[in-house]
């Protein structure tokens, strides 16, 4: 790996370029990326394999709008760029892996870096739940549903046993969950 310095071929040496072959890494987080666009891209690239293998949907929604020092003026491009590019949505696809993005309740585990399992959203209004879940029920398996704001709640399976976790660690997770009081 390399020492801080920039990447050269002697720090590429150990690993090979992945092929429709290894099933190992078929929905596999991104490791490399050059910024956060690519990043979302191969994300919502991987959503939706992952949601047409195994018949549900991705969910997306608009993000919070932050800092955008390029940001168009025109609002016909605005409204294009927006709709257009990875970058500017949140994803959901239930029974897919995500990760902890920051500490919640250390003591009990749930830190920054932890894997959780998309079970759900839910929504506080009436009126969003039942067009939600007719929508759902209405849109086919790897189509995108398309929210307007985000969902109130995302709710999680807490320490889920993943690919390739051996008895252990199934053992262990499944003690975790037994724990768990909120």
């Amino acid at each position: 790996m390399s020492a801080g310095e920039s990447i050269g071929l002697e720090d590429l040496r150990d690993y090979k370029i992945l092929s429709s072959q290894d099933k190992d890494f078929e929905f596999a987080t991104i490791i490399l990326t050059p910024g956060n666009r690519e990043r979302h891209e191969f994300n919502k690239i991987q959503s939706d394999r992952w949601a047409m293998k195994h018949g549900t949907n991705v969910i997306k929604w608009p993000r919070r709008e932050r800092k955008w020092d390029a940001k168009p003026k025109n609002p016909f491009h605005l409204h294009r760029v927006k709709q257009q590019e990875s970058c500017f949505w949140e994803l959901f696809v239930a029974g897919s892996i995500a990760y902890l993005t920051f500490n919640l309740i250390i003591e009990k585990g749930l830190a920054n870096g932890v894997p959780v399992r998309y079970d759900s959203i839910s929504f506080v209004d009436d009126e969003r739940r039942t067009d939600f879940e007719n929508r759902l029920r209405n849109t086919p398996p790897g189509e995108e549903i398309i929210l307007t704001s985000p969902p109130d709640f995302i709710n999680v399976e807490l320490f889920p046993d993943l690919d390739g976790d051996n008895i252990n660690a199934k053992k262990r997770n499944a003690e975790k969950r037994k724990k768990w009081k909120h």
